[in-house]
């Protein structure tokens, strides 16, 4: 098999086994001297171009060699039936770029390619590599993505909640901190305010400030349901919380029953 005849990362070998990729029978391709494939593979990584593949259950890989680097592609089945091409491979330089398109402005922007992980299952990917992936964060910021980064920030930590993994919450804090510095307008600042706080309830207690900080969180936005029951979750207030959770539409329940601050709120409740 392709683990036999190439070493990864730990990281990159856990996430092939979280997406259950069949790696029976796959070997490595050199194509060293086809530049021509090379090109097109890049392109379509770039491009991150969805394909249409027969017969074909579950996700898998291709591994190709050129020269001493070995590039990994992972097609990752999405709901229309069509695969979505990733590279994920260890090391590698081709210059590449990555393209999202931002939920707000609906325009393509330059990202980093790590935001592309905002699945829990594709976490373990980038737990072995959290500072050269807050490097590249870092570097090719810009809040137009601000949504996409947050998603990616809450993923982690949902992750975190099931693995205890302590490095990529560490990689979450960090990554809420790059936002909040380069958040361009201060009304929105909020919700990562209580991401930060969230993440410190789940290694130690509030101090004093830190306390205080929440309890005027609380008074600010007591009219906004939403944001009045996640602070209330913080100051583990368990009748205020579950007062405002019923005040919640069916709607709203859904969409917040996801987020990783209800996994403190139903800790609480056990």
């Amino acid at each position: 098999t392709i683990l036999d005849q190439v070493i990864l990362y730990e990281d990159t070998y856990n996430a092939f086994s979280y997406l259950n990729l069949n790696t029976v029978g796959i070997t490595i391709q050199d194509l060293e001297s086809s530049f021509q494939e090379i090109s097109e593979i890049i392109y379509i990584v770039n491009q991150r171009m969805k394909v249409k593949i027969d017969d074909c259950k579950k996700g898998f890989y291709k591994v190709y060699k050129i020269s001493t680097i070995v590039l990994i592609l992972i097609f990752i089945p999405m709901v229309d039936s069509e695969f979505a091409v990733f590279n994920f491979t260890d090391e590698m330089d081709f210059g590449e770029q990555y393209l999202c398109t931002s939920r707000t402005t609906k325009t393509r922007v330059v990202c980093s390619k790590y935001l592309i992980l905002d699945r829990a299952d594709l976490i373990p990917i980038i737990v072995n590599h959290c500072d050269a992936a807050l490097r590249d964060i870092d570097a090719k910021y810009d809040d137009k993505l601000r949504l996409e980064y947050s998603f990616l920030l809450l993923s982690c930590i949902s992750y975190f909640d099931s693995s205890k993994d302590i490095r990529i919450l560490s990689f979450a804090e960090r990554l809420n901190q790059v936002i909040i510095e380069n958040v361009e307008d201060d009304s929105y600042n909020t919700p990562f305010v209580i991401n930060k706080y969230q993440i410190i309830f789940r290694t130690r207690d509030f101090s004093a400030s830190e306390a205080e900080e929440i309890i005027k969180l609380k008074e600010d936005f007591k009219n906004q349901i939403v944001t009045c029951l996640c602070v209330n979750i913080l100051l583990k207030n368990i009748y205020e919380s579950d007062s405002l959770y019923s005040k919640l539409t069916e709607e709203e329940r859904i969409e917040i029953d996801s987020w990783p601050i209800m996994n403190l709120y139903r800790s609480l409740k056990t």
